[in-house]
């Protein structure tokens, strides 16, 4: 084999190997964005649970909507929100 044929396939290999450094590191960047994605829509569910779950204790006690909650029910209900937002950032967190 001639000398410029082995720098040919060392060129090659050298290009190989960047192009797969590449491709990993844009599945990473891509991966990265869909489990931010999956943290925000799942936070955003934990959001509209909370509101439900208000909402209806609010209508529970006939205070009507977006009333105000005695102080332990509304800890209560703020607790829950924020373990469910916590198990989001743990379960698609990077």
């Amino acid at each position: 084999m001639k000398k410029y044929e082995k720098i040919i396939i060392v060129l090659i290999i050298g290009a190989v190997i960047i192009g797969y450094g590449y491709m990993n590191n844009k599945a990473k960047d891509k991966r990265t964005i869909l489990n931010q994605s999956s943290v925000l829509n799942c936070q955003h569910n934990c959001e509209v649970d909370y509101s439900e779950v208000w909402d209806s204790s609010c209508k529970a006690r006939k205070l009507g909507e977006n009333c105000w909650l005695p102080g332990n029910i509304a800890d209560d209900i703020s607790s829950i929100r924020t373990f469910c937002q916590s198990n989001c950032i743990k379960t698609f967190g990077n």
